[in-house]
């Protein structure tokens, strides 16, 4: 018997020992915005029509780009998979999913894509296809976007859990209770899970510990996905303020007040923080102090996340425009009519911008 439970001792320290290095080898490189996967350089763009195409509801989240193929869903739960640089459809789901599409976006990983829906289920769709492979069911609406390592699919619920389930096949591995509606997606970080609360606190997470190292309190909720490098932890709340705080501790290093709610993730980009809030302003901050080097106002609210790459800073508004701002200074290089307000965040893929709209229209510049 003493033999029998040494054994199991040893194998439970072994499996979570895996885990846990899992977690810390997969995070040590830093996530500056909140698409950069699929953020490429290529050439800069100039706001040039390519191409779009127009479905039948509103386009809310962000759109995937894998192996010369660009993925997104509308708010009905249609998905379309289109060549990258024609905007030729491959294939559009033959039925809608069943729940609407809210502000989770779409994921590509390892030839599966993943959307996650009002429901409160995440599907699992083949990318050659758009068959259904599997689905995951929580207890409440999931409007957060999955995250991955190499064996695990790591997802928020409304329910208040943080899932952590199998790449493979779906399968729930393990989750941890934290008790507290979730609109925020999780960051990985350093063996460290970063995500913010509707109760307004941003909460860290030691590999698969049910218990946060430390929790620091806003006065808002939290829906925006932090953004964590350089040990620093960059998050804006709906009580109009934007946070820094130290990532190892969560203390509080600086915050800036802004005019509206912020709902969007920030962007880091050499030195600057990017960050926009609801009253339409795009604000460029010393990440070292928060201090405020330029700002822009467009007359929409800003819900979309910005983004940037070779050297522009793209933000899509509430007011229907596409800007391409240079990132040092603050100045319009380009703006883009959409025809309806723009709440999905763009990804700039090897030259060209691709973004979804109010309209329904799903659009690609050059």
């Amino acid at each position: 018997m003493k033999k029998y439970l040494f054994t199991m001792i040893i194998l439970l320290l072994f499996i979570t020992g895996c885990q846990q290095k899992e977690l810390e080898f997969e995070s040590y490189v830093p996530q500056t915005q909140l698409r950069e996967k699929y953020i490429k350089s290529g050439t800069p763009t100039y706001g040039i029509y390519k191409w779009a195409l127009t479905t039948n509801g509103s386009i809310n989240s962000s759109p995937a780009v894998g192996k010369n193929t660009v993925v997104f869903v509308n708010q009905n739960g249609v998905v379309n998979a289109l060549n990258s640089l024609t905007g030729a459809r491959l294939w559009k789901t033959s039925k809608q999913l069943p729940t609407q599409i809210d502000e989770s976006s779409v994921e590509i990983e390892k030839n599966t894509i993943y959307i996650a829906g009002i429901n409160g289920t995440l599907y699992a769709l083949n990318l050659s296809n758009g068959d259904i492979l599997w689905e995951f069911s929580t207890d409440n609406k999931i409007q957060t976007t999955p995250i991955f390592t190499k064996n695990y699919i790591i997802f928020a619920s409304g329910d208040g859990n943080i899932y952590f389930l199998n790449l493979k096949n779906g399968s729930l591995s393990y989750k941890i209770p934290h008790n507290i509606p979730l609109q925020s997606s999780p960051t990985l970080y350093q063996g460290k899970i970063f995500i913010g609360g509707l109760d307004g606190k941003i909460y860290a997470y030691e590999n698969n510990s049910k218990v946060p190292i430390w929790e620091y309190k806003t006065q808002g909720a939290i829906v925006a996905k932090p953004i964590v490098t350089g040990d620093k932890v960059y998050v804006g709340s709906v009580d109009k303020t934007f946070y820094c705080l130290n990532a190892k501790n969560g203390n509080l290093l600086w915050k800036k007040k802004f005019d509206g709610i912020i709902k969007s993730t920030a962007a880091v980009h050499k030195g600057i923080v990017y960050v926009a809030d609801g009253k339409g302003n795009i604000k460029a901050l010393k990440a070292q102090n928060g201090e405020i080097i330029w700002q822009y106002k467009t007359n929409g609210a800003i819900i979309a996340s910005p983004a940037i790459a070779d050297e522009i800073l793209y933000v899509a508004s509430g007011n229907g425009f596409i800007y391409a701002i240079k990132p040092s200074t603050g100045s319009i290089i380009w703006k883009f009519g959409a025809g309806s307000a723009i709440l999905s965040s763009p990804i700039i893929n090897s030259g060209i911008v691709y973004f979804g709209a109010q309209n329904g229209k799903f659009f690609a510049l050059r």
